[in-house]
This record gives C-alpha cells, sequence and structure tokens, in this order.
C-alpha cells in the first residue's frame, strides 16, 4: 500500500472517531485497541501512527504521555548516553515518537490517543494484529516488527520452526518494500541486522542480504561479507558483533537530527476551570509541585509552583497566572535508576534531579497541570507572597475566596504556612479587612535568647519588627518613647518585677499593647486585667497564632 493512501485512510479515521482519550476523559477499566497519533503528517517516509491494545485505555494514555514527558526534560546528552547504553531496551516506541516530535518541531500538545475499538481481553491480541496489518504501522509508524512482538504470545511457542521462517520472511519482505519508510531500517538492524549466527533458512539469509546491500556501497558489503562468514565459522564471535549492531542502530536512528537542551517539546496545555463558582467567588487554584511524602528513600517537599486565579469583575471574566520562585525548577533532570547501586530492576522514565526527589515536580502533577520548567522560563516569577498579595488587592472587598489544588487539602494548608497570618486568615475567608503589619514594632523584655530568635524570625514573615530587651525598667524606658507598639513581658513568679513595670508602663502610656505570658505561678492581679489593651496568657510560650489574633483584634 502507498504510504500517501495510508496517512489519507489515517486523517480521514481521525475525522471520523468521536473517542479521544484525555486527561479529562473516562476511559478507566476499559480494555481495546488505540491509536496514538502525532498531529503533524508532514513528513513524506513516516506515518505518525502507533497501534496497541491495553486492559485500561485510561491509564495507558498517563503512561503512554509521561513517558514522553520524562524524555522532554533530559538533555540531548544525557539521552543519547542512555541509549548508548541500552538503557531503554524494550521501550524504544517511546524513543522513536519523542524523535519524530524533536525533529518536526512539535509540542505535547500535539500528542493524541483515540481509541479504534472496545473488546475483550481474550481478543486483544487478534484485533491489535489485524489493525496493524490494516495501516502497515511496523513499516510505516512507530511498531515494532511482528516476530518481535509475537515473542510475548502464548501461541508462539506452538509455532514450528517453519511457520517462524515464513513469519520472518513474509516480514522481511515487507522491509524491502518500505526500507526507506517509517523506522524500518532501525527495525531490520535491531531485530534482524546482517550478522546471523547460523544459517536458519536460506530465504530469511538472502532477504537479509538483499536489504543490507540496497542501501550500502560496494566496498562496504564486501566489508560484511567477509564479517557474515567470519561469524559463520566462528560463532563464539557472535554476540559480540550483534550487540555493536544493536547499538549502533539505536544511537543512529533513535537519536533526533536537531540540537536541543532539554524541554524541545515544550509543555502541555492544561485549562483549569472552577466548576459553579459563584458571583462574588474568586477562585483561587494552587499548582503543587508534589504529594509531601517521605518513606524509604523516596522523599518529597511540596511547594507551590503557580497560582490560577479566575473571578467575574464587571460582568468581565478575570483569568490571572502566577508563576512562583521555587527550588524545583532550572535543575538537571536524568534517570533516577541508572547505573544506581542495589536497583536490580530498573525502571525506565523515572526522572529525578536529586537522589531525594526533594522540591521535584513530579510527572504527575505536569500530566494534571501542564507545569514544567519551559513555563517558568518564558514567564515572570513571583515570590509567593507578593502574589497573593496582589490576588488579595486586586479583588473587591465583598467578594469570597474559594480555594483548590491539585494535591489534597492537607498539603495545601502545609504549603500556605509559608505565607502570612493575614493572608491565610483572608484566604480562608476569616477576615474581611485588609490589615497590614508592616511597620509595626514589638519589644520583647526577657532574657530568652532562644525564645526571642523564634518569635523574630515568626514575626519577620508578617512584616513585623522586634527587638530584644533583657532589663524590665530599661524596656519600660524604650517602650515610653512611643516608638514600640507592642510591648511582650515574660512572667515567671507572683512578685516578678514584670508586673510593677506593666503598672508604670500603664501610667506612662496607656495607648501602647502590653502581653505577658508565663503565670503558671503567678495569681492573675485584678488591677492589671480590668485595664483595656493588657491581656495576660496562660502559656509558657504563646503559639505565634494567638499573639497575631491578639495584634489583629488591637490594630483592627
Amino acid at each position: 500500500m502507498d504510504i500517501d493512501l495510508i496517512k489519507h485512510k489515517v486523517q480521514t479515521l481521525i475525522k471520523v472517531n468521536h473517542n479521544e482519550v484525555t486527561n479529562k476523559s473516562k476511559y478507566n477499566k476499559i480494555s481495546g485497541i488505540y491509536m496514538i497519533y502525532i498531529d503533524d503528517f508532514t513528513d513524506k517516509h513516516i506515518v505518525p501512527i502507533y497501534i496497541g491494545q491495553t486492559s485500561d485505555i485510561q491509564r495507558r494514555y498517563k503512561d503512554h504521555l509521561k513517558e514522553l514527558m520524562a524524555l522532554n526534560r533530559l538533555t540531548k546528552k544525557f539521552y543519547t548516553a542512555y541509549l548508548e547504553d541500552l538503557f531503554y531496551e524494550g521501550r524504544y516506541k517511546s524513543c522513536k515518537v519523542f524523535k519524530y516530535m524533536v525533529e518536526h518541531n512539535c509540542s505535547l500538545n500535539d500528542f493524541h490517543m483515540i481509541m479504534l475499538e472496545e473488546c475483550d481481553k481474550n481478543s486483544l491480541l487478534d484485533k491489535e494484529t489485524e489493525h496493524i496489518s490494516e495501516f502497515k504501522t511496523e513499516f510505516v509508524g512507530f511498531n515494532q516488527l511482528s516476530s518481535v512482538t509475537s515473542l510475548l504470545s502464548k501461541d508462539y511457542e506452538k509455532m514450528t520452526n517453519e511457520d517462524k521462517n515464513n513469519l520472518s520472511v513474509a516480514e522481511l519482505k515487507e522491509i524491502k518494500k518500505y526500507i526507506k519508510d517509517g523506522y524500518c531500517k532501525f527495525n531490520y538492524f535491531y531485530c534482524y541486522g546482517l550478522i546471523s549466527k547460523k544459517v536458519r533458512d536460506i530465504r530469511i539469509e538472502e532477504l537479509r542480504k538483499d536489504i543490507y546491500y540496497s542501501f550500502h556501497g560496494a566496498d562496504e558489503n564486501k566489508k560484511y561479507d567477509v564479517e557474515y562468514n567470519n561469524v559463520l565459522n566462528n560463532p563464539d564471535l557472535y554476540w559480540d558483533k550483534r550487540l555493536a549492531e544493536r547499538k549502533s542502530a539505536v544511537i543512529k536512528y533513535l537519536t533526533p537530527y536537531e540540537d536541543y537542551v532539554d524541554f524541545p517539546l515544550r509543555n502541555l496545555s492544561c485549562d483549569i476551570h472552577f466548576p459553579r463558582l459563584k458571583k462574588n467567588e474568586c477562585g483561587v487554584y494552587f499548582v503543587i509541585s508534589n504529594m509531601n511524602r517521605f518513606y524509604n528513600d523516596y522523599q518529597y517537599s511540596a511547594e507551590i509552583v503557580k497560582i490560577v486565579v479566575l473571578y467575574t469583575d464587571d460582568e468581565k471574566n478575570i483569568y490571572q497566572e502566577y508563576y512562583i520562585k521555587n527550588q524545583a525548577i532550572n535543575q538537571m533532570y536524568f534517570e533516577k535508576d541508572y547505573k544506581r547501586m542495589y536497583c536490580f530492576r530498573p525502571e525506565q522514565f523515572q526522572i529525578t534531579h536529586n537522589s531525594n526527589d526533594l522540591h521535584l515536580i513530579t510527572l504527575t502533577t505536569e500530566l494534571k497541570t501542564g507545569v514544567n520548567d519551559y513555563e517558568f522560563e518564558k514567564n515572570q516569577l513571583w515570590d509567593l507572597k507578593e502574589a497573593i498579595d496582589n490576588i488579595i488587592n486586586n479583588v473587591n472587598l465583598n467578594m469570597s475566596f474559594r480555594m483548590e489544588s491539585n494535591q489534597s487539602k492537607k498539603v495545601m494548608e502545609w504549603c500556605l504556612s509559608n505565607v502570612s497570618y493575614i493572608q491565610r486568615q483572608i484566604l480562608y475567608n476569616k477576615m474581611e479587612k485588609r490589615i497590614s503589619f508592616e511597620d509595626k514594632k514589638i519589644l520583647f523584655v526577657h532574657n530568652d535568647m532562644f525564645t526571642q530568635k523564634y518569635y523574630k524570625e515568626r514575626f519577620k514573615k508578617e512584616g513585623i519588627k522586634t527587638r530584644r530587651s533583657n532589663d524590665y525598667t530599661r524596656g519600660v524606658r524604650l517602650a515610653s518613647k512611643g516608638t514600640y507598639d507592642c510591648i511582650i513581658f515574660k512572667i515567671k513568679r507572683n512578685n516578678d518585677p514584670a508586673i510593677s513595670a506593666i503598672k508604670n508602663l500603664r501610667e506612662i502610656n496607656s495607648n501602647i499593647l502590653i502581653i505577658a505570658y508565663d503565670n503558671r505561678h503567678y495569681k492573675s492581679d485584678k488591677n492589671i486585667l480590668e485595664v483595656d489593651n493588657v491581656f495576660i496568657l496562660k502559656s509558657s510560650i504563646p503559639k505565634i497564632e494567638e499573639l497575631l489574633e491578639i495584634l489583629l483584634k488591637h490594630f483592627s
């Protein structure tokens, strides 16, 4: 069949087929035959399709796309090194697709998959063989030869040597016909090649030679005639020669001609929608890098890497995107299991950029949201607090927030612990007013340097400046000058000097906020408690949230 006729047949099928598999489709646990195609049919010698079978079409779609996303993150130097070591042995389908997409300047958005036929598990192999024969995908597409895939079949063991030879002869005749198309040359060298250990069938040997001679010069043919005869006379040389031949085919026919650094397929476009978003509601979607888990030697430290905001203002739909500065981007990616110690079953396409997977945007996150390093290279990067401040200030005061993320609620809350207390209160709709703690000054009067350091770091995140004094008299003198908005005392005993210091400070400056804590051995003084702007907390070390709640009430 002519290659242009196959292309026309495929394109017609794509137009009439309405069973496209996407991230949002629901083909879970449905068995059947599917076809992958790249939306670029400009190549004169390749029909960019792959036909396969599966017991779960939705899961297989995600697996195929994740493999491409993994290869997309590698530099050409690393990718070539893995090919040279035959690391992707048995998984070269993804390498064929990747090479085609890079050379034709495609993006991940050009990757598509449709379900050709739904069928039961017992008939999957027969149906797959039928569709592969119809579209010649093992010769002009991305499929492997039937003689290789049939090795996985139970029926192959029952076949006689004559039947196996007939299968190879028929296959080699097709290869000879389509040798300039698809990945026929790669399939030929990888599965057959010129080097043979012994003569199985004179027809096979003649076809192997004819195919090889058809695209090599006379001098090269004479050289391989000698080598061919040497191997037949000395079978011990076979495996070394055969391995060299396969390596050469993998490197030559699966390495893209185009030079690139990383992310040649760019990123996958994924639109984020908020179903049933109310009129005065602002949708905030947090894209989080991973699940933030730790077990065995796999550790993930989650970060908010992107924020999508959607709301309606004056009957206009506002859609905003904020790309957040994070530690997960601008890293060098590599295969985790490549030459890994004590890894007896290495898995391909397990991409990481360090040994512990810290701060890694996982392939699952990229599949759901389309976020990878490429997006951060072309967009403005925001600090997380600045981005949330900008979101809060842009929406109306009467608008409530609705937060969602690609990870669990627990992980989202953990990531939001890195923003200020006020920002969290507003996002959780617990505060209506926009209050700022910036330029507020707090004086700590105690001699516990470690406690003061803890509070200093936490208050700094809120924009509050702090200072420590270990002398009550000096602390009262500093606070009385009016340069501090709040003074915090630590009371240790009933006759603590802090009590008299509080009374003296109240007489000098009645507007200053006074917070005292650690009164385990102190009986409340009614004269102090009845005075405004004085709070005594029954806690050895108050939580930062308690102090901030008092500050909010006071300054609002």
